[in-house]
């Protein structure tokens, strides 16, 4: 009951999540640091006995749930539970030798007269797992700055856990229990092989594969003998879900002003009147003939206010031309400054770091201005007509970081 209810939940959790990993943006999970989720899959047994047993192999399970905290894109600690379990029968060499299990849970080469007792080729090891434990998250991909925020991760991943085995010896053709142990714990040493992807912005599937080795008694409840083998083996699917908020606040309302510009000018009611000419610009005025002269002053003087607007500078990670959540308030910014001006038209120059050769940042910087376009014509519905997007290559005058960036030129429509 507990295997179904684990497989139904793990599937409608992928289900759940599909559509939404259409519309994930690439954005970088580095300033979110808990996670957990739920695990499971089959579950192998090596012991006196075997999951690969000379009659066939038998399946098992495993599922539990996880809990984290990343330190670095590069490493990470969580804790787990897990509960188990498992089927073991007799292995090719015993039941050559026909080993013979007494009821006094003794291993003999013969039957005993006088005492009950079953062929090891008709006993089956049936094994209850509880396991708790800590382990650490190595992601290979952290350790390059190309893919230490991407999407997919490698984990190797050592493992420290506390296990409690509980197995019922039992006849496999009668059903008969022969004999039935209490809980035996064990320390759990081993690890596992993770390879995730990110399907959306806070959830992560997984898959896993990997060993425990058990100290102390035997798993499986048998005599042991010749076999000194003791541990389990698990594969299965990981989904996972991050927590917290991003660490960057989101852009503010009102403009930024741009490093080495004038601060965006507080918006000026148009001038319709003459009198508001002479009283700005008495010097040219004067030298003026007519009324139409003095319109003509007007509308120089409301182009000029136009060209001092300012937009934001959008910025970019590494490698990456997705607009990240805390510079989509920028984006809404320029959007806002469009609609108020509508005479007004925009370039947006992508610039790109000197990494990487130059055809591919021109590639780079020419995307990212292209984004922003695309942004402001489909969710602001501004006019395509009024954008032109072009990629300004390497920025070598700038450091990595502030290379990586989009900026904004007005021009007034003639």
């Amino acid at each position: 009951m507990l295997k179904r209810l684990f497989i139904i939940l793990m599937i409608n959790g992928v289900c759940s999540f599909i559509s939404y990993s259409q519309k994930i943006d690439n954005t970088s999970i580095k300033e979110r640091k808990w996670y957990g989720g739920v695990q499971g899959g089959p579950l192998f047994g090596v012991s006196t006995f075997s999951s690969f047993g000379a009659d066939k192999t038998h399946v098992g399970w495993d599922a539990g749930a996880f809990a984290g905290y990343r330190f670095t894109p590069a490493l990470s600690l969580e804790v787990q539970t897990a509960f188990s379990k498992m089927s073991l029968t007799v292995q090719d060499c015993c039941l050559d030798r026909n080993y013979w299990y007494g009821a006094d849970g003794v291993r003999y080469n013969a039957p005993v007269f006088g005492m009950e007792g079953v062929a090891y080729g008709d006993l089956k090891s049936k094994v209850f797992m509880q396991r708790y434990g800590v382990q650490l998250n190595i992601n290979l991909l952290g350790f390059f700055s190309r893919t230490k925020y991407g999407r997919w991760s490698v984990d190797l991943s050592p493992a420290l856990s506390t296990v409690g085995t509980k197995a019922d010896i039992q006849n496999n053709k009668s059903g008969q229990t022969l004999n039935k142990e209490n809980t035996k714990w064990h320390v759990g040493l081993g690890g596992n092989l993770q390879v995730g992807y990110r399907v959306a912005d806070r959830v992560q599937l997984g898959v896993y594969s990997g060993l425990t080795y058990l100290t102390g008694s035997r798993l499986d409840g048998m005599p042991k003998y010749l076999h000194k083998n003791n541990y389990t083996w698990g594969s299965g699917i990981r989904l996972g879900f991050v927590f917290g908020k991003k660490g960057k606040k989101p852009a503010s309302a009102n403009p930024v002003p741009v490093v080495g510009q004038e601060s965006v000018v507080k918006k000026e009611e148009p001038v319709t009147k003459e009198e508001a000419v002479i009283k700005e610009q008495p010097s040219r005025i004067e030298a003026k003939d007519s009324i139409a002269e003095a319109r003509k002053d007007v509308a120089e003087i409301v182009e000029t206010s136009r060209h001092e607007l300012v937009f934001p500078v959008i910025r970019f990670s590494f490698n990456s031309v997705w607009i990240e959540s805390s510079e989509r308030g920028k984006v809404a910014q320029i959007a806002r400054l469009l609609k108020e001006h509508p005479e007004v038209n925009i370039r947006i120059k992508g610039y790109a770091d000197g990494k990487g050769s130059d055809a591919v940042n021109h590639r780079v910087s020419e995307a990212r201005a292209k984004v922003i376009k695309d942004w402001l014509v489909k969710k602001f519905n501004i006019d395509a007509s009024r954008i032109s997007a072009i990629g300004a290559g390497v920025d070598k005058n700038k450091s990595a970081e502030e290379a990586r960036r989009a900026e904004t030129d007005t021009k007034v429509n003639e």
